[in-house]
């Protein structure tokens, strides 16, 4: 089990705290002012001329939003509700790369800004598992999104309710679980449900077979659900051995078994595994292209390292294609990396560590991630450099659907892996709007 990366003393972490600060005066030449803010990818929190946070975001163009906000000329025109050149006394941010180290930073931030409202403005996704205790007195497989759970097995991620619950089903099915817990409570002088009598349930609740029996088979299926992918394979080998010694029957149930077991090779299921495996390394873009980010994930914690720099060749419309070479600074971030993903995750035990899993998790399913994930044991720096190469690809096919706004400029908002924190209802450009925002005036987004 690994300690807990410690972002303060670990080698090429990034920093965590704000990188850039400037203080606001309403009677400052405005023009001047705005141009000392990044006009790039950031989290920035507004603050009073007090110090209290007023308002924190995560948007594509801060000196772009913050100029339609706080420019006089345009407040005075835009009838809108809201004075920040009265409310702001400072502007603080840190600029971004990728999707997952915005979220990041922006759900640090906000837990530390507004410790009482940041949850249930935020609409944070969980992460989804299924524990199963075979040591319980009476085993049962349940989904939850209590990664915290001291005993038994936690099988995931996975990435809802609904793909939990079919786990849930195929585990009843696969290894003739009791669908009914409360009957099997009743063990061993329960009553016996259909299931028994259709041959797909040794009914421990009625002493057809032992408790002790019965908790073997939970051992199993809690087993083979967090290594589905061996679990295929030795099955796929078990039954070409039973047809090989000519033993069909046994090789038609194995076959059976395996169709069954096939559906955990589909995308809502390929991330599967215990809880202890939920260690991954995370390649995501920087806002210099040809620099990437690593971005360890171990358990609950998660850990943006300093940004590398890869060749992954040139873009499509360049000349010959060149070979994938890695180069400034990988070999000795890997090296951090396989210190710190060392041995097996440890469980969260925090509720921040339980919301990072949730941050994680979103961004392992999201059809639109701008990350590339490697389990812990396919870490390589081929593999590293097969991901940048992914993650570059990605870029330039969303810079190619993304709609200029201005000419030569694309600051068009991705959707954030967070639901709950959308673009609201600013007036202006769609593309100008933040991706998420917490404020402290009693709503999500102001209108």
């Amino acid at each position: 089990m690994v300690s807990k990366p410690d972002p303060s003393s670990t080698p090429h972490a990034v920093a965590t705290v704000w990188t850039g600060a400037i203080p606001f005066d309403p009677q400052t030449d405005f023009a001047a002012w705005i141009k000392q803010l990044p006009a790039r990818w950031a989290v920035v929190l507004l603050s009073s001329p007090q110090g209290k946070p007023v308002q924190l975001l995560a948007v594509k163009n801060v000196r772009r939003l913050l100029a339609e906000r706080m420019d006089p000329a345009y407040t005075e025109t835009a009838g809108r509700r809201i004075d920040y050149r009265s409310l702001v006394g400072s502007v603080s941010w840190i600029e971004v790369g990728n999707q997952l180290e915005a979220d990041w930073f922006y759900l640090s931030q906000a837990r530390a800004a507004f410790p009482g409202t940041y949850r249930g403005m935020a609409g944070l996704s969980p992460a989804w598992f299924v524990h199963l205790d075979p040591e319980a007195r009476f085993p049962k497989v349940a989904k939850t999104i209590d990664p915290t759970l001291k005993e038994g097995r936690l099988v995931g991620p996975l990435y809802d309710k609904h793909t939990s619950g079919r786990l849930v089903e195929m585990l009843e099915s696969l290894f003739e679980l009791c669908r009914y817990p409360l009957v099997l409570a009743q063990a061993p002088v329960g009553k016996a449900c259909a299931y028994k009598e259709m041959g797909r349930c040794p009914a421990p609740c009625d002493g057809s077979i032992s408790m002790e029996m019965y908790r073997q088979m939970a051992e199993r299926a809690a087993v083979c659900a967090g290594r589905p992918a061996l679990e295929l394979i030795e099955s796929r080998n078990r039954m070409l051995a039973a047809a090989a010694a000519t033993r069909f029957e046994s090789a038609g149930k194995i076959k059976q078994y395996v169709a069954e077991m096939s559906e955990l090779e589909k995308p809502a299921f390929r991330w599967l595994g215990q809880i202890e495996d939920f260690q991954f390394l995370g390649v995501g873009g920087t806002r210099v292209e040809g620099w990437f980010r690593l971005i360890i994930v171990t358990g609950g914690d998660v850990l943006p390292l300093a940004s590398v720099r890869i060749d992954v060749g040139p873009s499509p419309a360049a000349g010959r294609r060149k070979r994938f070479v890695p180069a400034t600074g990988l070999h000795e971030a890997l090296s951090v990396v396989a210190e710190l993903t060392a041995g097996r995750a440890p469980r969260p035990t925090t509720v921040a560590e339980t919301e990072h899993m949730g941050l994680v998790s979103q961004s392992l399913f999201s059809p639109r991630s701008d990350v590339v994930f490697i389990r812990s044991e396919d870490i390589s720096e081929s593999a590293v450099v097969l991901a940048a190469k992914e993650v570059a690809s990605r870029a330039r096919r969303a810079e190619a659907d993304a709609k200029p706004d201005r000419a030569g400029d694309t600051t068009e908002v991705l959707p954030s892996t967070l639901p709950g924190l959308g673009t609201g209802g600013w007036p202006g450009r769609a593309e100008n709007r933040p991706e998420r925002e917490l404020t402290d005036m009693g709503t999500d987004v102001p209108e």
